[in-house]
């Protein structure tokens, strides 16, 4: 299916519209910040406590040490991308990689693989993540290391299954018998036949990690020299009873973009998956 295909069955879908727009909106805000925001979002620029649309120069209000929310959500965007973006592309090269090798090669490789696979998911992700983060010292770097080597293990399942579905089609029999290196029938060949899955499932890692952030910020662990939208969360946290908007205001953007990010992976399915497509 060509690309430019894809991309019509991919928008002629109401979910594929939804996450879409959401998506390129918070890309959006993500690179307008420094011109709509250009000081530091976390300067003191206001009376503490200053509710949402009672201050006109600052629309969504400030926190609880008068920093204006609205700069913080603008710049939070960036943070909280770059945090699920990466951490997803460092869950997907290590499972991928892993998988791809589990399921091209089978026997003994296979089963030393699987093993170390169940036992990383034998122990929850989130717990995990944040044993890391405490052991490492909260920053943004380690917060994206904990996030994305705890994520792998479906992702090397489903490529597993994908590649051992691949390996014995003509095609990849024919490669062999013309004495094409392995490494080469695997990246050239293999992997990129097997991605439609695994494409889908990174949606869901970038929500997930966008989420995991926010979980480790509320609970103390999020990087206290960037400002992302779980560590507005994590700051509002003491002022949840008295001024529930500093949780709220980007707690909702939170929700927004993991549901606009869940949309785009159904559309991506329906326009990817040939079955849903019929």
């Amino acid at each position: 299916m060509s690309r430019p295909s894809i991309l019509r069955t991919l928008l002629s879908s109401p979910a594929g519209i939804a996450g879409s727009l959401v998506v390129i909106g918070v890309l959006a805000a993500a690179v307008t910040a420094p011109l709509l925001f250009p000081g530091d979002p976390f300067d003191m620029v206001a009376a503490p406590f200053t509710w949402p649309a009672t201050d006109p120069d600052y629309p969504l209000g400030t926190d609880l040490m008068g920093r204006d929310i609205a700069a913080g959500l603008f710049h939070g965007a960036s943070v909280s991308l770059m945090v699920g973006a990466i951490a997803a592309a460092i869950a997907l090269g290590i499972g991928v990689s892993l998988g791809a090798i589990a399921g091209y090669y089978g026997g003994w490789i296979d089963d030393v693989v699987m093993r170390v696979t169940e036992l990383f998911q034998t122990m929850p992700a989130f717990l995990l993540a944040i044993v890391l983060v405490a052991v490492l010292n909260p920053s943004i770097f380690t917060i994206i290391l904990a996030l994305g080597v705890t994520a792998w293990p479906g992702i090397a399942r489903l490529t597993r299954a994908e590649v051992m579905t691949l390996r014995d089609r003509d095609f990849v029999q024919a490669l062999v018998a013309m004495g094409m290196r392995d490494w080469r029938i695997l990246v050239v060949h293999i992997i990129p036949n097997a991605m439609t899955p695994v494409i889908v499932a990174a949606s869901i890692l970038v929500a997930t990690a966008i989420l995991s952030e926010a979980g480790l910020s509320f609970l103390g662990l999020g990087d206290p020299n960037h400002v992302s939208w779980g560590t507005m969360i994590g700051a509002g946290r003491d002022a949840l009873r008295t001024a529930w908007y500093q949780t709220a205001i980007p707690g909702l953007a939170i929700m927004v973009t993991v549901l606009a990010l869940n949309l785009l992976g159904d559309a991506l399915n329906q326009a990817l998956n040939p079955r849903l497509r019929r």
